[in-house]
């Protein structure tokens, strides 16, 4: 079933006219994805989690290197995570499948944008975001499109990636001011070169029926066989959590009525891989899954509602958490699925057509923020 999403004729003539100009398309579009990576070896993860946990409480690398080494050394599923790491694919070698379908979807969808190519690039991992950047500005542009992995929105998963591209872009390019059908439009310009472009991201997409309709799609054939839904999610701890959490239960309930609201479901938050701390107090599994039993609803399924790729979480924490629960079962994230890939380049298409629109919501300051790297993200990607 194909994910249609109208569009108002006008904005559609509009977005094409304004970006999509023979004379400006000397090189076209560049769509980045982004996601924080995952390490394969035990000495690459305690710099993953040194590096990780120094962008969470803002300390320093070689302050929160002291205590994440020891503290991965005594995790078993931590250590487990990498372990079972070695028997699957890279989530490099994944993402460029990914990319690849993507340019093969979008060049059927947008033949008008001109050529289209996919990337990507982790925060935490090889190849990194300046690393791909450097590429992408070599090579040549007319816009650049970034495009977090994680779909609802939280300042310590996105605003962290989007505030290391924002700080890389504004270092490597200088600000143009040029007029587009009698509109302002703001442009970046690599140094000594003829290569101009515009930049957008789409920050948060969680609220596209991708999301809804892929999960629902995952959970219909097994509809019959099981009595609920846990969708679990990775706790997000302060820079302006509730928002996250509301989203993700947003989510969830859009892949209810997705479902007919057929099947009982709860939501519950978990601890990932990379923080190495206790379980949330409040909505956790333990207790999500009580109030479950507590209403006869023995056989439930388990879904990772906050992930499109597979990941250390997927693969070993949710599993390894449910391990001794017989009734209950962790829905397989399937990699590259067709609906994915079709789903992510209606996003972009939308994306694109529309003008390519930030979200408002990006422009906002959140609570407690002292960052000012999010003020060069809003500099960048705000109009």
């Amino acid at each position: 079933m194909a994910i249609a999403r109208w569009v108002p004729s006008a904005e559609i003539s509009r977005g094409i006219r304004r970006f999509c100009s023979a004379t400006d398309d000397l090189y076209g579009t560049s769509v980045l994805l982004l996601h924080h990576g995952q390490p394969r070896t035990p000495f690459y993860a305690t710099q993953f989690l040194a590096k990780s946990t120094s962008l969470y409480s803002k300390l320093p690398e070689s302050v929160t290197r002291f205590f994440t080494t020891p503290l991965f050394t005594a995790s078993h599923t931590a250590n487990q995570c990498i372990a079972d790491y070695g028997q699957e694919p890279s989530i490099d070698e994944r993402l460029s499948r990914l990319n690849a379908l993507l340019e093969v979807s979008l060049a059927q969808l947008l033949p008008e944008f001109g050529p289209i190519s996919c990337s990507h690039a982790f925060l935490l991992d090889e190849p990194s975001i300046e690393q791909r950047l450097d590429e992408i500005l070599q090579k040549g542009l007319n816009r650049l499109v970034v495009l977090p992995l994680y779909p609802n929105y939280s300042c310590f998963q996105t605003g962290t990636m989007l505030n290391r591209v924002s700080r890389i872009v504004l270092d490597k390019t200088l600000p143009l001011e040029k007029e587009v059908d009698g509109q302002r439009v703001l442009e970046r310009i690599v140094p000594m070169t003829e290569i101009s472009f515009e930049t957008s991201t789409i920050d948060r997409w969680s609220a596209h029926p991708v999301l809804p309709h892929f999960w629902a799609e995952q959970i219909k054939p097994v509809l019959d066989e099981i009595d609920a839904v846990l969708f679990v999610a990775p706790v997000m701890r302060g820079y302006d959590s509730n928002s996250y959490s509301s989203s993700v239960w947003s989510t969830c309930e859009r892949v209810s009525e997705q479902l007919n609201n057929s099947v009982a479901w709860k939501l519950a938050f978990y601890s990932p891989w990379d923080q190495l701390t206790l379980p949330p107090l409040r909505n956790n599994v333990s207790i999500q899954m009580k109030h479950l039993r507590r209403n006869k609803l023995e056989r439930v399924l388990v879904v990772p509602i906050t992930h499109v790729v597979p990941s250390f979480d997927t693969q070993t924490v949710l599993p390894k958490l449910f391990a001794k629960q017989p009734k209950v079962s962790v829905l397989s994230l399937p990699a590259n699925d067709p609906l994915l890939v079709h789903g992510l380049s209606e996003v972009i298409k939308n994306h694109l057509l529309l003008g390519r629109r930030t979200t408002a919501q990006l422009s906002m300051i959140c609570k407690f923020c002292v960052d000012p790297e999010c003020e060069q993200t809003r500099k960048l990607f705000v109009r």
